[in-house]
């Protein structure tokens, strides 16, 4: 985080972390947590060569929608192939289900 003079320092103390795998491990999570992603999705589906990186997308995952960025993808030049989408979200919103 960064501050007017420059950048913050964040302290995190817990007796559960015993060594250093542990704690990258809770230094990833917890990064993770205050950037606001918390998952990842690698989505295959029809060409779109309407989509950009940046878009948002909305995926459904057992019922629940995800709101997803995209972060890249892979358009294939003809039309019967798959289009492989990268994505990145924060947490689903809850109540959103599938209509």
């Amino acid at each position: 985080m960064g501050g007017h003079f420059g950048g913050v320092a964040w302290f995190y103390r817990t007796p559960l972390v015993a060594n250093v795998e542990q704690a990258r491990n809770a230094g990833a999570a917890l990064l993770a947590k205050s950037t606001g992603l918390t998952r990842t999705r690698n989505v295959t589906c029809v060409p779109n060569p309407a989509l950009e990186v940046g878009d948002r997308v909305d995926i459904t995952v057992n019922g629940l929608i995800e709101r997803h960025a995209i972060d890249g993808y892979t358009l294939p030049l003809g039309a019967a192939d798959a289009m492989q989408i990268t994505t990145r979200s924060a947490k689903p919103d809850p109540g959103d289900t599938e209509s």
